[in-house]
């Protein structure tokens, strides 16, 4: 991921380093943004380290997007590889589980009580593969065999026949920032 950010934006400088042991000095930064990934890192030892490196009246701001399943079509996709989440591959970290939230109760030194959360609707025109693709590059579907990979892919494929007519796959942003 990193070598394709360092391709598409070269003047960005990008650093190796860890959310729990970031190596800049105190009070660096006006706003850190987590696009997509603070549920794999949500413990108090990232929080105090991001607390560290923002100024005094800093912003961090937490960002996701996930397909929205108030629409009766997304909902039958999302239950369809969600359920590969569940049982003994239950423990990786989600978004949509909203364990990261924990965090915070640690970290009431750092950051406020109240994480305000704003959410967005955002409306995705897509294909059928672009679908199955995201689907196929979720962490806990991508690690399974392939055999399993393949049931997903078929199983994604015959609901999408299905709902042929709907082009539109809507996602519902969160920005959580304190």
């Amino acid at each position: 991921m990193r070598a394709a950010f360092a391709k598409s934006v070269p003047e960005v400088t990008s650093i190796d380093a860890r959310a729990d042991a970031l190596p800049f000095p105190d009070s660096t930064f006006d706003l850190i943004c987590v696009g997509q990934a603070f549920h794999w890192f949500a413990n108090i030892a990232s929080l105090r380290e991001m607390g560290r490196v923002l100024a005094p009246g800093a912003t961090l701001a937490l960002a996701w997007n996930l397909e929205d399943a108030d629409y009766d079509w997304v909902a039958e996709i999302r239950a369809c590889y969600e359920a590969y989440d569940e049982g003994t591959r239950g423990d990786v970290p989600q978004y949509r589980k909203g364990v990261w939230r924990e965090a915070f109760d640690e970290a009431i030194d750092i950051f406020p009580a109240n994480v305000d959360r704003h959410f967005f609707d955002h409306h995705v025109l897509t294909t059928r593969d672009e679908i199955i693709d995201r689907a196929l590059s979720k962490s806990y579907i991508a690690s399974l065999p392939p055999s399993d990979q393949a049931r997903v892919r078929e199983d994604l494929a015959a609901i999408l026949r299905r709902r042929e007519k709907d082009a539109l796959r809507r996602h519902r942003a969160t920005l959580a920032s304190c």
